[in-house]
C-alpha cells in the first residue's frame, strides 16, 4: 500500500489527514522576534497529529508542517538495490528522524515530508456541517492506516531519542576493532605517500619533472583518516585499554 491515499468523501477529520492552504504560525522571544510576535511558517500544508477522539470534541488540532523535500537523489543510484535502499531510507527516516516521509502527492510535483520538528496548533470549525465543509476544501490526502500506526512510533522517536556520545559508546572490544581498522588504513596511506615521495626523488635525481597531484591527494587522504581516528584514539587512551588488557592477561 502507498503511504498516502485519497480520503473517502464525507469522512470526518482524522489523525493522518493532510491539509492544504492552512496558515501556520511560529512565535518567539529570541533575537529574531519581539516578545509575543508571531510570524507565518513557510509551510502551507500540514499533517494532522491529534487523535480522532480529541478532534471530535475540540475546536483546535495539533499539526506538523508539510514541505516539499529537496531533490537530492544521489547520482550513484545505478542499481535496483541502491534505489531500493535510497527509498527505504526515506520511508524509515534513518538519516532524518524528524521528517515523516509522505512520498508523492499528485498532482503536486516532487516528494513531500511532514516536519515533526515543526508542530503547530490550528483552529477548526465546530463539529457539524461547517467542519465538513472545511475538511472538504482543505483535505487532499490521508495516511494509510498502517502508516498512521507508524506515525505514532516516529513521533516518539523524534522527541524521545537522546542521542549518544559519538566516540564513547563503543564497547572496549569494538573500539579496538574500529581503531585497528583505522590504523591499518593510516599505514596504507602512509605507504602510498612514501611511494610517491620515492618516485619524486627518483625523478628529481634524473632532472625530470614530477607530477605532484597524486602525492598531494595521498597526503590529503592521510590527513582525513588521521582526523577521523583522533577522537577514537583519545577515547582509547582515556580507557587505558592497553593496561587493562595486560592486567587481564596477567591474571
Amino acid at each position: 500500500m502507498p503511504i498516502t491515499e485519497t480520503s473517502k468523501p464525507g469522512a470526518p477529520l482524522s489523525q493522518g489527514d493532510i491539509l492544504k492552504d492552512v496558515n501556520l504560525f511560529v512565535t518567539g522571544e529570541g533575537w529574531h522576534a519581539s516578545k509575543g510576535a508571531a510570524a507565518k511558517s513557510p509551510h502551507r500544508m500540514c499533517l494532522v497529529l491529534t487523535r480522532p477522539c480529541g478532534i471530535e470534541h475540540k475546536e483546535s488540532v495539533i499539526v506538523a508542517g508539510v514541505e516539499k523535500l529537496q531533490d537530492d537523489v544521489p547520482r550513484e543510484l545505478d542499481t535496483f538495490k541502491k534505489v531500493l535502499s535510497f527509498l527505504t531510507n526515506l520511508r524509515d527516516g534513518l538519516s532524518s528522524p524528524d521528517v515523516f516521509y509522505l512520498g508523492h502527492l499528485p498532482p503536486l510535483p516532487g516528494r513531500y515530508g511532514a516536519r515533526l520538528d515543526s508542530l503547530h496548533t490550528i483552529q477548526i470549525p465546530p463539529s457539524g456541517p461547517v467542519r465538513q465543509t472545511f475538511v472538504a476544501s482543505k483535505r487532499i490526502f490521508a495516511l494509510h492506516p498502517d502508516f498512521v500506526r507508524d506515525l505514532h512510533a516516529r513521533l516518539f522517536r523524534a522527541v524521545a531519542s537522546l542521542g549518544f556520545d559519538d566516540y564513547g559508546w563503543l564497547s572496549d572490544a569494538d573500539l579496538k576493532w574500529l581503531l585497528d581498522r583505522g590504523r591499518t588504513e593510516l599505514l596504507q596511506a602512509q605507504a602510498r605517500i612514501q611511494e610517491y615521495r620515492t618516485q619524486q626523488s627518483g625523478q628529481e635525481a634524473k632532472g625530470a619533472r614530477f607530477e605532484e597531484r597524486p602525492l598531494r591527494e595521498a597526503e590529503d587522504a592521510h590527513q582525513k583518516v588521521s582526523e577521523l581516528l583522533r577522537p577514537y584514539e583519545s577515547e582509547y587512551q582515556r580507557r587505558d585499554l592497553d593496561t587493562s588488557s595486560r592486567r587481564i592477561m596477567e591474571e
